[in-house]
């Protein structure tokens, strides 16, 4: 298993030694333990999918929506330029290490570097006059530039049957945090975080960062008062929501599926 040493390192071990003496999970933030999710939507001892990315957050949102996966944690963290083949060892190990079924990630250019470090000689010459050797120690300075990159990967973990089949609208919701709160001029309701492809809120254009604030005309003040509301609807019921977008108030009608 593979390991990686990642920033604060001296300038020789980042070009002799980028291999074995740390561990990607020092620098992950889990959102889900393995046990909070079903059996099925563990890796166990299968084999990873490991995705790159040039623009990961719309990625992670894309695959979210169209698969029907949770995110389980976030890996960030800056070090070196590390060979592709290594990195994607080391993600190996990291959804093994979270029992991840998929990893996504993301490198971009972070700043440049520059360390000076020392060489040093010595030489001895022989003085025939007092018969003795004379040592001259000379340092010599070596300045390095080298390139530092900003990672970030995210670890996902696939929703059940059984689990998609509670979601009558398609919305995945989160609460308000106190900047969005102050943007907003208002305490209550539940920020929607995903909108999932094929549900009823994804065809009446629903997006990420509207806001949701009543249901069948009962204020919603927070994610936990909308899916308490979401889960007692049975399919077929229609569902009246006002929501913002962009500053503006909708008012939409859902068939719950």
């Amino acid at each position: 298993m593979k390991k990686f040493l990642i920033f604060g390192i001296p300038l020789f071990f980042l070009l002799f030694s980028c291999s074995t003496t740390g561990d990607l999970t020092a620098f992950y933030e889990p959102y889900l333990s393995p046990a909070d999710i079903p059996s099925s939507s563990r890796l166990g001892e299968g084999k990873p999918q490991i995705y790159a990315s040039n623009d990961i957050e719309n990625d992670v949102l894309a695959f979210r929506s169209d698969n029907y996966y949770r995110v389980m944690g976030l890996c960030s963290f800056t070090g070196p330029k590390w060979d592709e083949d290594d990195l994607r060892e080391g993600i190996e190990d990291l959804c093994e290490d979270t029992d991840s079924k998929i990893a996504i990630y993301g490198r971009s250019y972070h700043s440049t570097q520059t360390s000076t470090s020392s060489y040093t000689s010595s030489q001895s010459h022989y003085n025939s006059f007092t018969k003795t050797y004379n040592t001259t120690t000379t340092s010599t300075p070596i300045t390095h530039t080298y390139d530092r990159y900003y990672y970030k990967i995210y670890t996902l973990a696939p929703y059940t049957k059984k689990e998609i089949a509670n979601w009558h609208l398609g919305l995945g919701v989160r609460d308000l945090t106190p900047e969005e709160r102050k943007e907003l001029k208002r305490n209550t309701g539940a920020f929607v975080a995903i909108v999932y492809n094929k549900f009823p809120a994804f065809y009446e254009n629903m997006t990420y960062g509207d806001v949701i604030i009543k249901i069948n005309g009962t204020t919603v003040n927070d994610a936990s008062s909308f899916l308490k509301i979401e889960r007692e609807l049975q399919n077929g019921d229609s569902v009246q929501l006002t929501y913002l977008k962009d500053g503006a108030e909708k008012n939409i009608t859902l068939t719950a599926q």
